[in-house]
């Protein structure tokens, strides 16, 4: 049974590099173990390097095991990601698997496909609202001075 670890891999970790300080973990200053036999994050950026590795590891667990296929990119073509999982599941052994591509969400306007800092939607109400609000000062600007010209 492959085993979680989302609960104890941080304490455990830090108490193994506090005993044994030459200890592999992953993360540097805050070590941490990865669940079962999973790879560390980062590890590798090719999904077929971790698959390979994974294959003969998690055929081996009678539950609890899936392997996380993180992209690092937005999928934007869902015949491609459909190519993928055929792919996987026609050349590997491992029981579960998930596709997760890389994406962002905005508190307003929520799944936003790809690595995003800011929304596009959310910028572009700004500077619309900026411009009503500039274009409403203009408007006032040139109410007054008409306003001071006439006295």
């Amino acid at each position: 049974e492959a085993t979680p670890a989302e609960s104890t891999s941080y304490r455990l970790a830090k108490h193994d590099k506090e005993t044994y300080p030459d200890i592999i973990t992953s993360g540097e200053e805050d070590p941490y173990y990865t669940n079962s036999t999973q790879l560390p994050v980062n590890y590798t950026t090719d999904i077929f390097e971790a698959l390979d590795h994974q294959d003969a590891l998690q055929v081996l667990y009678t539950g609890g095991t899936v392997f996380h296929g993180f992209i690092g990119e937005a999928i934007d073509d869902w015949n491609s990601c459909k190519n993928l999982v055929k792919q996987i599941a026609y050349n590997y052994k491992l029981p579960y698997f998930t596709i997760t591509p890389t994406f962002s969400v905005c508190p307003v306007h929520g799944y936003l496909q790809g690595e995003h800092f800011t929304c596009d939607k959310c910028k572009k109400e700004q500077e619309d609202m900026l411009k009503s609000k500039i274009a409403a000062l203009e408007k006032e600007k040139a109410e007054i001075l008409a306003a001071a010209s006439v006295k």
